[in-house]
């Protein structure tokens, strides 16, 4: 499978829809419920540089991604684009979901988990404005870790999972997730994943399907920009966000209305 690599498609399609989604449920959950703890599966570096990525790439996805959106007005009253708008416009940058999740939730303690060492410096330094001890990025394969620093003494822990989807992550999401939810039944679980055509997505229905067959509430979304018939096998038809452990009709009635919104935009 042509898996997806967030590092190679910065604002793309796929951001985008994450992103506002994200912000969306962390801004809703700051609101009712209280965070106590944001934790991160696969951080990246938190703010990205896109003029940087166009002089490496004469194709950037985020051309088709965040700029398209940023033209189209209206679009903007969205409250990720709108926080966004500011990155984009000034510097022509674009924050990822630790940048938006630490300006979001200011009583918060965090964890971020980064593979690569390189991208965990580049993390810490776009979140020197925090006091250091809120936040800890943490150099290593969160899958190894079996409950994501998950505790039993965190009073409201969100953990995001969005990982690249190699075939080795399927063998340990299940197992880690359950890990996780034993460790703290009150933890809330935000999950990004890509969806191609039919023939390339049995690997990611299969677990779907294995996650979602839990009595526990859940949410779900898709944002599809492609037409199966228009694309090759390959290619990514959109992506799906899922939202376990937590439901509410408001939540979910904006959450579709802007699923709907990004994918008229986009297609």
């Amino acid at each position: 499978m042509n898996h997806y690599v967030h590092q190679n498609k910065v604002a793309n399609h796929a951001d985008c829809f994450k992103h506002a989604l994200l912000f969306e449920v962390l801004s809703h959950l700051h609101a009712t419920i209280g965070i106590s703890h944001y934790i991160e599966s696969h951080s990246g570096a938190g703010l990205y540089s896109l003029q940087s990525i166009s002089a490496k790439d004469k194709s950037p996805e985020w051309k088709n991604g965040i700029k398209k959106i940023m033209a189209v007005p209206g679009v903007q009253n969205i409250s990720f684009f709108a926080y966004a708008t500011a990155y984009f416009r000034q510097n022509l940058n674009y924050p990822g979901s630790p940048l938006l999740a630490t300006q979001l939730l200011h009583d918060a303690s965090f964890i971020f988990y980064e593979n690569d060492e390189y991208v965990a410096q580049l993390l810490d330094g776009n979140l020197q404005f925090m006091n250091p001890e809120k936040y800890d990025v943490r150099i290593c394969d969160s899958w190894q870790s079996d409950t994501f620093g998950v505790q039993p003494c965190m009073k409201q822990p969100v953990l995001f999972i969005d990982p690249p989807y190699k075939r080795e992550d399927f063998k340990r999401f299940k197992e880690c997730i359950e890990k996780s939810f034993n460790q703290n039944n009150k933890l809330i679980i935000v999950i990004w994943h890509p969806v191609f055509s039919k023939a390339n997505q049995k690997e990611i229905s299969d677990f779907l399907e294995a996650i979602l067959d839990t009595n526990m509430p859940k949410l779900k979304y898709q944002c599809l920009v492609e037409n199966e018939s228009d694309v090759t096998k390959n290619t990514m038809l959109g992506s799906g966000f899922v939202i376990l452990n937590y439901s509410d009709s408001e939540l979910n009635g904006q959450l579709q209305a802007i699923s709907e919104t990004i994918s008229n935009v986009l297609r």
